[in-house]
């Protein structure tokens, strides 16, 4: 039996729902009516997907929503199609490389200045840092909702408010939130809201979307061009939105599963939580209380109890994943998690972290297996 604790990487394992949208899809004639004389089923699914993705972000009639293969693609989506040479641009010290390369090209390829904005030991982003590292010429803040490494949910709001004060574009790495926590796009105040299908959405991965005001959806560039099974004579793209970003052939599978994803977590969001953060809650403090052990972050009221990341005293963060798997098959992840800036503030810098990420198909089982080899293994540092 395993103890799955790699939620923040990939959800596990899905509701029967999601496999069963998935295997059906699999199993049905391709309907699109763009691309066969079927009955258009699949292009139900697709608009049937967007308005509950709409209705569940809590978007405004008139918001985008971006079908794309994941949370990666549509934060390229937003920082290349919406960026300009030689502009002003803020991101902080606990984001993603989905966030930090991107950026990193443009800063070589067309010569855009960027301000990373420092984090404190628990992961938190003060917004009145980035209000000081504000410029004349910065055109947008790049943020991420929730950390990945500590679990730390940073005040967009606050900072989707002097973004607007400004004038500067808010884009927003939603791929931890979406699922896990409330995302409200309207009170976020932000202009675009990346995220991902196969974490806290519970849909498969190869899906997800970027949410964005109809205003910047008009100026956004696409990241690809392609067929869009109409208008084919139109020799570079076609101008419907949101089908201009969306060409080829949508993941009809990925994306019937997704909408599962998505019911599942509606109907099911209190229950999951309190779950989420009933366990998370009882591994830190059993944690903290193992001798050699310390957890990162700040387990305040702006903590995600879904994920916990710390270190072992005379133990790298690899060898305990192995000892992990190999003596109890408990599945975690070691390393730097995709966000190696932000271990410069936890004093992870050197090896990464140990993280824990819980999901609401965790159990008491779980989280006492996992508990108990905790123990074991520190013994073998002291």
């Amino acid at each position: 039996m395993y103890s799955y604790l790699n939620n923040a990487a990939s959800s596990w394992p899905k509701p029967e729902s999601v496999i069963s949208a998935i295997a059906d899809s699999l199993q049905s004639i391709p309907s699109s009516e763009h691309r066969s004389n079927a009955a258009g089923t699949d292009d139900d699914c697709i608009s049937g997907l967007r308005e509950a993705l709409l209705r569940f972000f809590n978007a405004r009639e008139n918001d985008v929503l971006i079908l794309t293969s994941g949370g990666t693609e549509a934060i390229n989506l937003a920082i290349k199609g919406l960026l300009q040479p030689d502009s002003h641009i803020i991101t902080s010290a606990a984001d993603h490389n989905a966030v930090l390369r991107p950026l990193n090209h443009l800063r070589q390829s067309q010569n855009i200045n960027i301000s990373v904005v420092p984090a404190d030991y628990s992961g938190w982003v003060d917004p009145e840092a980035v209000e000081n590292a504000i410029r004349d010429d910065t055109l947008a803040v790049i943020i991420s909702h929730l950390s990945n490494v500590t679990g730390t949910v940073q005040d967009v709001a606050s900072v989707g408010h002097i973004c607007g004060q400004c004038g500067a574009i808010l884009i927003v790495d939603g791929c931890q939130s979406a699922g896990n926590i409330p995302v409200d796009f309207q009170s976020l105040d932000c202009d675009a809201f990346a995220f991902t299908g196969h974490k806290g959405l519970m849909g498969p991965p190869g899906t997800g979307g970027l949410l964005i005001k109809c205003s910047l959806a008009k100026k956004l560039e696409p990241l690809v061009h392609g067929g869009v099974g109409f208008d084919a004579q139109a020799p570079v793209f076609v101008e419907e939105i949101p089908e201009r970003f969306e060409p080829g052939t949508y993941n009809y599978p990925g994306l019937k599963g997704l909408a599962a994803g998505i019911g599942w977590i509606s109907e099911n969001r209190g229950s999951s939580s309190a779950r989420v953060t009933s366990l998370g809650r009882k591994l830190a403090i059993a944690l903290e209380e193992i001798p050699g052990v310390a957890l990162l972050g700040d387990k305040s009221d702006r903590w995600f109890p879904g994920i916990i990341s710390f270190l072992v005293e005379g133990l790298e963060p690899a060898e305990i994943e192995g000892f992990l798997w190999e003596n109890d098959k408990v599945i975690c992840r070691s390393g730097y998690c995709c966000a190696p800036l932000i271990h410069d503030y936890l004093g992870s810098e050197s090896s990464g972290v140990v993280r824990f990420s819980l999901g609401p198909f965790n159990t008491e089982e779980n989280i006492e297996t996992t508990i108990n080899a905790m123990k074991g293994i520190c013994k073998l540092a002291v």
